[in-house]
Protein backbone atom coordinates (compact mmCIF):
# COMPACT_ATOMS: atom_id res chain seq x y z
CA UNK A 1 0.00 0.00 0.00
CA UNK A 2 1.23 3.33 -0.93
CA UNK A 3 -0.33 6.50 -0.17
CA UNK A 4 0.58 10.11 -1.53
CA UNK A 5 0.44 13.21 0.40
CA UNK A 6 -0.41 16.12 -2.29
CA UNK A 7 -0.78 19.60 -1.72
CA UNK A 8 -0.87 22.89 -3.89
CA UNK A 9 0.97 24.80 -1.70
CA UNK A 10 1.85 24.74 1.92
CA UNK A 11 -0.61 23.07 4.18
CA UNK A 12 1.24 20.98 6.96
CA UNK A 13 1.36 18.07 4.45
CA UNK A 14 5.07 17.28 5.88
CA UNK A 15 3.79 17.57 9.01
CA UNK A 16 0.44 15.14 8.39
CA UNK A 17 3.22 12.57 7.18
CA UNK A 18 5.11 12.11 9.82
CA UNK A 19 1.67 11.87 12.20
CA UNK A 20 0.20 9.38 9.84
CA UNK A 21 3.52 7.24 10.19
CA UNK A 22 4.02 7.82 14.02
CA UNK A 23 0.41 6.95 13.91
CA UNK A 24 0.82 3.40 11.79
CA UNK A 25 3.64 2.68 13.81
CA UNK A 26 2.03 2.98 17.40
CA UNK A 27 -0.33 0.66 16.16
CA UNK A 28 -0.21 -2.86 17.84
CA UNK A 29 -0.79 -6.46 17.04
CA UNK A 30 -3.49 -7.95 16.07
CA UNK A 31 -3.81 -4.41 14.14
CA UNK A 32 -0.07 -3.29 13.37
CA UNK A 33 1.61 -1.63 10.21
CA UNK A 34 4.98 -1.10 9.16
CA UNK A 35 5.61 2.41 8.11
CA UNK A 36 8.22 3.53 5.53
CA UNK A 37 8.25 7.25 4.60
CA UNK A 38 9.12 8.89 1.25
CA UNK A 39 10.62 12.54 1.02
CA UNK A 40 9.43 13.28 -2.66
CA UNK A 41 9.43 17.65 -1.28
CA UNK A 42 12.44 19.47 -2.29
CA UNK A 43 12.24 20.76 1.35
CA UNK A 44 13.65 17.38 2.55
CA UNK A 45 12.23 18.37 5.86
CA UNK A 46 10.78 14.75 6.15
CA UNK A 47 13.62 13.21 5.51
CA UNK A 48 15.70 15.83 8.17
CA UNK A 49 13.30 15.44 10.99
CA UNK A 50 14.17 11.35 10.92
CA UNK A 51 18.09 12.10 10.79
CA UNK A 52 17.69 14.56 13.54
CA UNK A 53 15.44 12.39 15.93
CA UNK A 54 18.15 9.56 15.11
CA UNK A 55 21.28 11.82 15.88
CA UNK A 56 19.69 13.46 18.86
CA UNK A 57 18.59 11.18 21.88
CA UNK A 58 16.40 14.08 23.49
CA UNK A 59 14.11 13.31 20.79
CA UNK A 60 11.83 10.82 20.20
CA UNK A 61 13.32 8.51 17.46
CA UNK A 62 11.28 7.61 14.73
CA UNK A 63 10.45 4.08 14.49
CA UNK A 64 10.28 4.12 10.91
CA UNK A 65 12.60 4.72 7.97
CA UNK A 66 12.27 7.86 5.90
CA UNK A 67 14.07 7.72 2.02
CA UNK A 68 14.31 11.39 0.63
CA UNK A 69 13.27 10.70 -3.05
CA UNK A 70 12.41 14.30 -4.74
CA UNK A 71 12.71 13.44 -8.45
CA UNK A 72 10.56 12.84 -10.89
CA UNK A 73 11.44 9.11 -11.23
CA UNK A 74 9.73 8.05 -8.22
CA UNK A 75 7.57 5.71 -9.93
CA UNK A 76 10.04 3.83 -11.69
CA UNK A 77 13.37 3.79 -9.65
CA UNK A 78 12.39 4.88 -6.19
CA UNK A 79 9.59 2.14 -5.61
CA UNK A 80 12.63 -0.51 -6.81
CA UNK A 81 15.39 1.11 -4.46
CA UNK A 82 13.18 1.23 -1.36
CA UNK A 83 10.00 -0.94 -1.75
CA UNK A 84 7.19 -0.75 0.28
CA UNK A 85 5.54 -4.62 -0.15
CA UNK A 86 4.15 -5.73 3.27
CA UNK A 87 4.56 -1.84 4.39
CA UNK A 88 2.54 0.80 4.29
CA UNK A 89 4.44 3.61 2.30
CA UNK A 90 3.69 7.05 2.84
CA UNK A 91 4.77 9.83 0.76
CA UNK A 92 5.38 13.31 1.50
CA UNK A 93 4.48 14.53 -2.36
CA UNK A 94 6.34 17.67 -3.53
CA UNK A 95 3.78 20.71 -3.21
CA UNK A 96 1.85 20.56 -7.11
CA UNK A 97 2.34 24.11 -7.88
CA UNK A 98 6.13 23.61 -7.91
CA UNK A 99 6.53 19.88 -8.75
CA UNK A 100 4.04 18.87 -11.17
CA UNK A 101 5.81 16.15 -12.56
CA UNK A 102 7.47 14.79 -9.02
CA UNK A 103 3.55 14.91 -8.09
CA UNK A 104 2.57 13.00 -11.29
CA UNK A 105 5.33 9.98 -11.06
CA UNK A 106 4.35 9.35 -7.31
CA UNK A 107 0.32 9.56 -7.98
CA UNK A 108 1.49 6.82 -10.90
CA UNK A 109 3.25 4.45 -8.16
CA UNK A 110 0.47 5.14 -5.57
CA UNK A 111 -2.82 3.35 -4.27
CA UNK A 112 -4.44 6.34 -2.62
CA UNK A 113 -3.88 10.22 -2.78
CA UNK A 114 -5.32 12.19 -0.11
CA UNK A 115 -5.06 15.95 -0.60
CA UNK A 116 -4.38 17.84 2.90
CA UNK A 117 -6.55 20.88 2.20
CA UNK A 118 -6.60 24.16 4.42
CA UNK A 119 -10.68 24.62 3.97
CA UNK A 120 -10.24 28.43 2.47
CA UNK A 121 -12.11 29.05 -0.57
CA UNK A 122 -8.81 31.38 -1.42
CA UNK A 123 -7.02 28.01 -1.67
CA UNK A 124 -9.67 25.56 -3.40
CA UNK A 125 -10.03 28.22 -6.13
CA UNK A 126 -5.96 27.94 -6.46
CA UNK A 127 -6.27 24.43 -6.76
CA UNK A 128 -9.16 24.33 -9.43
CA UNK A 129 -8.34 27.37 -11.35
CA UNK A 130 -4.84 28.07 -11.39
CA UNK A 131 -3.39 25.40 -10.80
CA UNK A 132 -5.72 22.83 -12.52
CA UNK A 133 -6.16 19.57 -10.22
CA UNK A 134 -8.24 17.92 -12.20
CA UNK A 135 -6.32 18.11 -15.36
CA UNK A 136 -3.41 16.84 -13.56
CA UNK A 137 -5.58 14.26 -12.05
CA UNK A 138 -7.27 13.27 -15.62
CA UNK A 139 -3.77 12.86 -17.07
CA UNK A 140 -2.76 10.60 -14.13
CA UNK A 141 -5.66 8.87 -14.51
CA UNK A 142 -5.43 8.35 -18.64
CA UNK A 143 -1.85 7.23 -17.58
CA UNK A 144 -2.80 4.95 -15.33
CA UNK A 145 -5.55 3.32 -17.46
CA UNK A 146 -2.69 2.69 -20.28
CA UNK A 147 -0.53 1.06 -17.85
CA UNK A 148 -3.55 -1.19 -16.74
CA UNK A 149 -3.60 0.38 -12.96
CA UNK A 150 -6.53 0.36 -11.52
CA UNK A 151 -8.26 4.06 -10.75
CA UNK A 152 -6.22 6.13 -7.78
CA UNK A 153 -8.33 6.34 -4.96
CA UNK A 154 -8.61 9.51 -4.08
CA UNK A 155 -9.39 11.62 -0.64
CA UNK A 156 -9.85 14.73 1.19
CA UNK A 157 -8.61 15.55 4.39
CA UNK A 158 -9.30 19.26 5.91
CA UNK A 159 -7.05 20.59 8.02
CA UNK A 160 -5.66 23.51 9.99
CA UNK A 161 -8.93 24.64 10.20
CA UNK A 162 -9.94 27.06 12.69
CA UNK A 163 -12.90 25.30 14.99
CA UNK A 164 -14.23 28.72 16.90
CA UNK A 165 -15.90 29.00 13.10
CA UNK A 166 -17.81 26.85 10.99
CA UNK A 167 -16.28 28.28 7.80
CA UNK A 168 -14.67 24.53 6.75
CA UNK A 169 -18.50 23.08 5.96
CA UNK A 170 -19.18 26.11 3.70
CA UNK A 171 -15.89 24.99 1.20
CA UNK A 172 -16.92 21.32 2.30
CA UNK A 173 -20.21 21.99 1.15
CA UNK A 174 -18.71 23.92 -2.19
CA UNK A 175 -17.07 20.80 -3.15
CA UNK A 176 -19.34 18.35 -3.21
CA UNK A 177 -21.41 20.49 -4.91
CA UNK A 178 -18.64 20.54 -7.71
CA UNK A 179 -18.47 16.24 -7.48
CA UNK A 180 -20.87 16.15 -10.78
CA UNK A 181 -20.07 14.21 -13.76
CA UNK A 182 -20.83 17.63 -15.77
CA UNK A 183 -21.41 21.05 -14.77
CA UNK A 184 -23.41 23.82 -16.37
CA UNK A 185 -20.50 24.05 -19.19
CA UNK A 186 -20.73 20.73 -19.71
CA UNK A 187 -17.12 19.91 -18.35
CA UNK A 188 -16.50 17.25 -15.62
CA UNK A 189 -17.16 18.65 -12.22
CA UNK A 190 -13.55 20.51 -10.84
CA UNK A 191 -13.86 18.11 -7.84
CA UNK A 192 -15.33 14.48 -9.37
CA UNK A 193 -14.03 11.60 -7.80
CA UNK A 194 -12.45 13.17 -4.65
CA UNK A 195 -14.27 11.70 -1.35
CA UNK A 196 -13.86 14.09 1.68
CA UNK A 197 -12.96 12.39 5.15
CA UNK A 198 -14.35 12.47 8.15
CA UNK A 199 -11.20 12.44 10.40
CA UNK A 200 -10.87 16.72 9.91
CA UNK A 201 -7.39 18.11 11.45
CA UNK A 202 -7.83 21.40 13.70
CA UNK A 203 -5.08 24.42 13.76
CA UNK A 204 -3.47 23.81 17.58
CA UNK A 205 -0.41 25.75 18.84
CA UNK A 206 0.98 22.78 18.77
CA UNK A 207 1.75 23.09 14.87
CA UNK A 208 3.30 26.45 15.40
CA UNK A 209 6.04 24.75 17.31
CA UNK A 210 6.61 22.49 13.95
CA UNK A 211 9.81 23.69 12.15
CA UNK A 212 12.74 22.29 10.35
CA UNK A 213 14.47 21.25 13.56
CA UNK A 214 11.17 20.70 15.72
CA UNK A 215 10.19 17.16 14.33
CA UNK A 216 6.56 16.28 15.31
CA UNK A 217 6.09 14.00 17.95
CA UNK A 218 4.64 10.54 18.39
CA UNK A 219 2.27 12.51 21.04
CA UNK A 220 1.16 15.35 18.90
CA UNK A 221 -0.42 12.60 16.42
CA UNK A 222 -2.30 11.11 19.03
CA UNK A 223 -3.17 14.50 20.18
CA UNK A 224 -4.27 16.09 16.83
CA UNK A 225 -6.30 12.75 15.82
CA UNK A 226 -4.51 11.22 13.34
CA UNK A 227 -5.15 7.54 15.32
CA UNK A 228 -9.17 8.37 14.49
CA UNK A 229 -7.80 8.88 10.47
CA UNK A 230 -5.98 5.85 10.73
CA UNK A 231 -9.53 3.90 11.95
CA UNK A 232 -11.22 5.99 9.50
CA UNK A 233 -8.97 4.46 6.36
CA UNK A 234 -9.46 0.73 7.99
CA UNK A 235 -12.78 1.43 7.54
CA UNK A 236 -12.99 2.43 4.02
CA UNK A 237 -10.56 -0.59 3.34
CA UNK A 238 -8.01 1.31 2.22
CA UNK A 239 -5.72 -0.19 4.78
CA UNK A 240 -6.00 -3.75 5.88
CA UNK A 241 -3.08 -6.01 7.70
CA UNK A 242 -2.15 -8.01 4.80
CA UNK A 243 -0.84 -4.56 3.13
Amino acid sequence: MLIALISGRKSMKTTAASLICHALAARTAPQSYEPIGYDADSANHFKMWADEAEDNEALDEYPFPVHSVAHNRFQKAVVREYPHEGKVGVVDTGHMEDHVPIAKSVLMASDVAILVLEPTFNETERLVKQLSLSTIMRDVDKQRANEGKRPLRRLIMLSKYYSATRDWEEVRDDILDQQVEKDEHGDPGAWLGWEILSTKIPYRADLSRVDAFNPPSPALARKMGFDELITELEQKGILQHDV
